[in-house]
């Protein structure tokens, strides 16, 4: 489930009226535009975080030190 703010709910409703669309397919295509620039650096951060402790639990579960 995705939580808004008041702004980009109404935004959001502003295109569904726009487009005759319904929400889920304006999110859908704003995700496919999107690339990896329009995202804040902390999320870049996050995902690297995350990445390395995927890593290690698998190294973990195939016994690696």
């Amino acid at each position: 489930m995705l939580r808004l703010d008041d702004a980009s709910l109404g935004k959001l409703d502003t295109f569904t009226v726009f487009f005759h669309t319904s929400r889920a397919d304006v999110i859908r295509q704003r995700i496919i535009e999107a690339t990896p620039k329009v995202f804040p650096q902390s999320w870049h951060m996050a995902a690297a975080e995350r990445q390395q402790q995927q890593a290690r639990q698998a190294d973990t579960r195939l016994g690696r030190p």
